[in-house]
């Protein structure tokens, strides 16, 4: 039996038979019953006094108590006040059942007080308190808001009963019976009942106005002490998170509470969260119905069954468009369709903050857990940030809603990361990076990629802004070649985020070939084979790597230590169905180096091959290759041997299909041709 079996065993007995318990103790010792109905009422009194006291005096307070309550995290965590709290927490709508039902005054009382609170200040929505800590999160559900919570029609109003008994005591309803009695010449019925000298105050004082009176306030007092209850039938209640556990507390509404005998919710009170293994998006609209089973009402082709399949069609549209909650389930099945407790959170019930909370608290705290693709974009509004590591950097962006001090481009002499990184000067700008020449932490030199996010409060452009920076972040902290650029660290700070590089000596191919022309063929192979290289490496990466932008621009070249590959902001993983990861993006890298299949978003690992081929026609030729064309460099460079020329024209063929089947089958082909050359 796991920690969250047990612990939930447990509850559930505890929850299901405090009820009873209580029972048996007034039955046997009616004293311990208002001992306890006491203790009750101090504490949930002592508990709201409490929680509204300023910081100072609760700070105050926590100094005279002994050592193990010096502070409110320590009075949190002290398992004699948990316990106490939970006893208090599980028996406090039984305390107000009985007391309510069976003490007039209290009901009396708490009804006025009810009462005038609506009439006199109409209750707000309280705001949410969540504790800013790193131990405790809390998050408010079914949040029962002030139009829910007020009634409609002036019969049900709290107006009616305060117009009513002004009616009633002037003696208006009284009046009219007197008119009525003498129009009627009723007096004669009753022996002319007038000629007595107490007639007024007989008939009229007591018989009409006082017996009105009294049966107003009868009939208002049995409709108020019969439906004030229905006001405690609220599903508002709390989910509570820390370092340890997940937790649902008890409804709010107490009347609710008693009649379901503390039920919770219908999902787990408790998860440990190391025992986490999913957390999944889940709709609130129960079963779908369509479509029916194939073997129901005579199968497809009976017309009883389309008729039925269409009414499921109708139901689970209407369903989706009624229902606007979204739910993500904290499971502990190890996979889907496997048994395991679930806990439900709505996330409707969250403020966009709240959701980065929770996003962060489930990466800090479970960090082990499967989060879905969709269950991210519920919590953030986007499918990007799927690397844990980075949960604080986000989470810090995402809830730290501050103005853009820096307007301008760094200049030399500017610090970041609290003097870490100093700035020597920009080396160029392209997509949503701007790239500088840095020294980190004091003589290492490196190169400092700038990105710009979003001042829009919606999490979504935020994200969306960093695609970029949380893509290339990603990639190189799973890298490790001698080809491939390296990451020194990774930041965020006034509203930008950065990413340091390995500085590489060098220059790029572009610049080389702009300085010196067109390379010799020699050379063009031992560059090829280079790439080719680092293209292979990142191919056998699990899940394999795409480039999606492997131009001359983005090579470094050394004359001593070859090529490096850089620049991995548009790389990404090809999905199960062909289409790569990051083919949402709509970032298709430069024209003349970009394959046809990636403007369609259908990149594939032949689509490198393409881009790799792209920029040895470059090489050959010093033109860049026409867009969407097989390059054949021999058509432009005569002195390009026509071998080589195939090479590329092959890895540059339209269709993935007609190209090498592989980098490695494509660095074969050129090591074929180094000897002869040579």
């Amino acid at each position: 039996m796991t920690e969250t079996t047990r612990i939930n065993f447990v509850s559930g007995v505890k929850n299901h038979s405090v009820g009873l318990l209580l029972i048996l103790s007034l039955i046997v010792s009616f004293k311990f019953g208002i001992l306890w109905a006491a203790i009750v009422f101090t504490w949930s009194v002592g508990a709201f006094v409490y929680r509204r006291l300023p910081g100072t005096v609760r700070d105050n307070l926590h100094k005279r108590l002994p050592a193990h309550f010096a502070t409110e995290e320590k009075l949190r965590q002290n398992s004699w006040v948990q316990q106490l709290s939970e006893a208090v927490e599980y028996t406090r709508p039984f305390i107000l059942f009985w007391l309510y039902i069976f003490c007039i005054p209290f009901a009396l009382i708490w009804m006025s007080l009810h009462w005038c609170k609506n009439v006199i200040a109409p209750s707000r929505e309280a705001a949410k308190q969540i504790e800013n800590g790193s131990e405790l999160l809390v998050f408010t559900q079914n949040r029962q808001r002030e139009a829910e919570g007020k009634t409609s029609g002036f019969f049900l109003s709290p107006a009616f009963p305060l117009t009513a008994l002004a009616l009633f005591g002037t003696g208006i309803p009284a009046i009219i019976t007197y008119g009525i009695y003498q129009t009627l010449k009723m007096d004669s019925i009753f022996g002319a009942a007038s000629a007595d000298p107490q007639y007024l105050s007989v008939i009229f004082g007591i018989d009409f106005y006082l017996t009105s009176l009294c049966w107003c306030l009868c009939v208002f007092f049995f409709r108020a002490w019969m439906t004030f209850p229905l006001n405690f039938l609220s599903l508002e209640h709390e989910v509570e998170l820390n370092s340890t556990w997940v937790k649902r507390r008890p409804y709010k509404g107490w009347f609710l509470s008693a009649v379901m005998m503390n039920s919770p919710a219908a999902d787990s009170r408790l998860i440990n969260w190391s025992e986490v293994h999913r957390v999944n998006a889940r709709n609130a609209t129960g079963a779908m119905f369509y479509p029916l089973p194939a073997t129901s009402f005579g199968g497809p082709d009976s017309p009883v069954y389309r008729l039925f399949n269409k009414v499921a069609r109708l139901y689970d549209s209407v369903s989706r468009k009624i229902d606007h909650s979204q739910y993500i389930s904290i499971s502990t099945a190890p996979s889907l369709g496997s048994f395991g407790y679930e806990m439900d959170i709505n996330l409707a019930d969250l403020s966009v903050a709240d959701r980065a909370r929770l996003f962060y608290a489930i990466g800090k705290w479970a960090p082990h857990a499967i989060v879905s693709a969709e269950a991210q974009e519920r919590m953030i509004g986007s499918r990007l940030l799927k690397e844990t590591k980075y949960t604080e950097i986000w989470f810090d962006l995402l809830t730290q809603k501050q103005e853009r001090n820096r307007l301008s481009e760094l200049s030399a002499g500017d610090k970041l990361r609290a003097g870490d990184v100093e700035i020597i000067e920009r080396i160029a700008s392209g997509g949503q990076a701007t790239a500088y020449l840095a020294r980190y932490k004091g003589d290492r030199l490196c190169v400092v990629k700038e990105f710009v996010l979003s001042d829009s409060d919606a999490v979504g452009a935020l994200v969306e802004s960093a695609r970029e920076f949380e893509v290339e972040t990603t990639i190189l902290s799973q890298l490790d070649h001698p080809r491939i650029v390296k990451m020194i660290d990774f930041f965020a700070e006034d509203r930008r985020a950065y990413i340091c590089l390995e500085y590489i000596e060098g220059q790029s191919l572009r610049r080389m070939v702009k300085d010196g022309g067109a390379l010799p063929e020699a050379k063009v192979i031992e560059i090829a084979l280079q790439l080719a290289e680092a293209v292979s490496y990142l191919h056998r990466q699990s899940p394999p790597l795409i480039h999606r932008d492997l131009a001359p621009d983005n090579v470094i070249y050394h004359s001593d230590h070859g090529v490096t590959l850089i620049d991995f902001s548009l790389a990404c993983a090809p999905s199960t169905d062909g289409a790569s990861a990051g083919s949402a993006s709509g970032s298709v890298g430069k024209n003349a180096y970009t394959p046809p299949e990636q403007f369609r978003c259908e990149e594939t690992l032949q689509s490198d091959l393409y881009t790799l081929g792209a920029t040895l026609h470059y090489l050959l030729t010093g033109a860049d290759p026409r867009p969407l064309a097989a390059s054949v460099p021999a058509s432009v460079n005569p002195a390009v041997s026509a071998e080589l020329s195939a090479i590329v024209e092959q890895a540059t063929a339209l269709e993935p299909a007609h190209r090498h089947e592989s980098v490695d089958w494509f660095k074969l082909e050129l090591e074929s041709l180094r000897a002869p050359v040579a």
